[in-house]
């Protein structure tokens, strides 16, 4: 009996070790749509043993091999055939986290069956909110205007869930290396505003809010981090990183401070002859505050619209504030002139004592933000067209 049951735990053994497969996980410091791509060179020709898309900086492989190989593992760059970081190491059919840049002394692949599995959590994690986020946008193009509420509260559970997934895997590994991956390509996302698309789902949602809310829970999940995982973190230099993203978060933070709803900061400007005017001091029934500058193309021919808009409907109580990024007040004035902007308030950013573009987060021009007589904000970089429907509407 007893050599039956030896015979049984063998056998098992050797079918255990036959089908036994490589997983490799783990996560790429890039920007561009890529693919992770596992080959060998054998005889002079690539045989490819694995492929897959990175979503967002992560990615998950299987497959197996019949024994110990030399491999590449590549990211490559989607719909062409450039290599954006690579690393060799020799493979089995074991657990991997790999860890890849285009900076190499930032790569690192490791044999460590947890590291693996947590690497292929934060993946699954991340394609469930990219694929959640892909569903609902169908679903809410389809919808009716009040069908669209309801869709916008899945999103919003949908990245509630997601959040709470990322904090409650940190927080149960905060020594492994995955977590300082996750949280370092989390950042990549910040420096890139790419996280800015995955929380956007339609006008209803406060997509800046989601942004802010998101960066902060980033931060919380660094202190999490243990010792050895934060050394991993701090040698490829993202500390630093992180408190740039910090200061450049400033700025969205603004601009949530001055979007709709929100009473619009009060400033104090220099006309081209001198004269100073503020926000509060212009009295109309509408005020619009339209940031621009003379080299800007796509401002200037904005600048005909606005016109169009101010003829329309100054006399009914509309008046306009144009704010300058220019620095030399020749090109300023001459823009002035060309286009033919008749008001009379107009005012360069660095006229004033603190930058008005900061002061409302413009981070980009041409940008508008619509205000009524009590400086409430009622529209913000809306398009042309509903920006003069809401006009339209408010001074009937």
């Amino acid at each position: 009996m007893k050599k039956v049951a030896l015979f049984i735990v063998l056998i098992c053994s050797m079918i255990a070790c036959r089908t036994r497969d490589f997983r490799i996980a783990g996560f790429y410091e890039g920007s561009q749509e890529c693919k992770i791509v596992l080959f060998t060179r054998t005889n002079g020709s690539v045989d490819t043993l694995a492929f897959a898309d990175v979503i967002n900086g992560r990615f998950e492989l299987r497959g197996r091999v019949d024994g110990a190989k030399v491999v590449c593992l590549e990211v490559v760059k989607a719909w062409s055939d450039e290599v954006k970081a690579s690393k060799d190491f020799i493979l089995e059919n074991k657990d991997y986290m790999a860890y890849l840049s285009f900076q190499k002394d930032h790569c690192d692949i490791v044999e460590n069956t947890d590291a693996r599995i947590l690497a292929s959590k934060f993946y699954r994690n991340e394609k469930q909110l990219v694929d959640g986020k892909e569903f609902l946008f169908k679903v809410y193009l389809e919808a009716t205007e009040v069908e669209r509420d309801s869709v916008g509260i899945q999103f919003l559970k949908l990245i509630d869930e997601y959040e709470a997934k990322e904090t409650e895997l940190v927080g149960a590994n905060p020594n492994l290396n995955a977590s300082a991956g996750a949280i370092v390509r989390g950042i990549v996302n910040y420096e890139l505003r790419t996280r800015q698309f995955d929380y956007a789902l339609g006008s209803e949602i406060p997509s800046l809010e989601l942004e802010i809310r998101g960066w902060e829970m980033i931060k919380e999940r660094y202190g999490l981090l243990g010792g050895q995982a934060k050394v991993w973190f701090q040698e490829r230099g993202f500390e630093e990183r992180l408190a740039k993203v910090e200061g450049e978060m400033w700025m969205i933070r603004q601009a949530v401070a001055t979007s709709e709803g929100q009473i619009a900061p009060d400033f104090m400007l220099n006309t081209p002859e001198g004269d100073s005017f503020s926000l509060y001091g212009v009295k109309s029934k509408l005020k619009l505050i339209d940031f621009w500058a003379s080299y800007c193309g796509p401002c200037r021919v904005e600048n005909a619209h606005v016109m169009a808009l101010y003829h329309e409907f100054h006399s009914k109580g509309f008046e306009v504030i144009s704010i300058s990024s220019d620095t030399r007040v020749k090109d300023w004035m001459r823009a002035i002139a060309e286009d033919q902007l008749v008001w009379k308030y107009h005012g360069m950013i660095s006229s004033g004592e603190e930058s008005v573009a900061k002061m409302y987060g413009v981070s980009s021009i041409p940008c508008t933000i619509l205000v009524d007589e009590n400086n409430r904000i009622i529209a913000r970089n809306w398009r042309m067209e509903r920006l003069k429907q809401k006009i339209t509407e408010y001074l009937k």
